[in-house]
């Protein structure tokens, strides 16, 4: 069976309220060797509402969320047990690639609001000129999600204003497969 058609639930665990990131120390419990994949906007957005320091390497993804590049950071972090992905859609994708690579677990922190990355066990592959390569299916989804709705709240309103656009049409894409069932 393709794993395209296995029926997989969300992520482990689920926190969304305003301060939600502050319980990652305490989700991070019971990992040796975390890894953080983020890109800079990303990371600064994160560290502008984590109340705390975090002394865990970082590791920049390339923008494309390309095979090529996910090959590249687990290599980079070849003995992590969690990965933490912060981000929009391609910096999250990107680390759910890498931390299928290395079958490890993943926390997922987004900091815009108008993507699903963060709570699908799917990502959307590039290629490295950032043009779609294809639809990858992974063998878990996120073993934590962390929604600050105070980090949210702060994205980009074209991010927010995309998403209802996206949700709409899932929507639509949705009624249409299931009406035969």
């Amino acid at each position: 069976m393709r794993l395209s058609q296995v029926v997989r639930p969300g992520p482990g665990q689920c926190i969304c309220e305003e301060g939600a990131l502050k319980y990652l120390p305490e989700k991070l419990e019971g990992f040796d060797h975390p890894y953080i994949i983020s890109g800079e906007k990303s990371l600064s957005a994160f560290k502008q509402f984590f109340p705390d320091t975090l002394n865990i390497p970082i590791l920049k993804y390339d923008g494309s969320s390309s095979d090529e590049d996910m090959l590249r950071l687990s290599k980079s972090a070849s003995d992590a047990d969690v990965i933490i992905g912060i981000g929009g859609g391609r910096a999250l994708d990107t680390a759910k690639g890498t931390a299928d690579l290395l079958d490890v677990e993943t926390i997922m922190i987004p900091t815009v609001i108008g993507t699903c990355a963060a709570a699908t066990p799917l990502a959307a592959v590039y290629y490295p000129n950032h043009s779609f390569k294809k639809v990858a299916y992974y063998k878990r989804s996120a073993h934590v999600l962390l929604m600050d709705l105070s980090l949210l709240a702060n994205s980009p309103k074209a991010y927010f204003i995309g998403g209802i656009g996206d949700t709409l049409a899932k929507w639509y894409e949705s009624e249409a497969i299931t009406r035969d069932l």
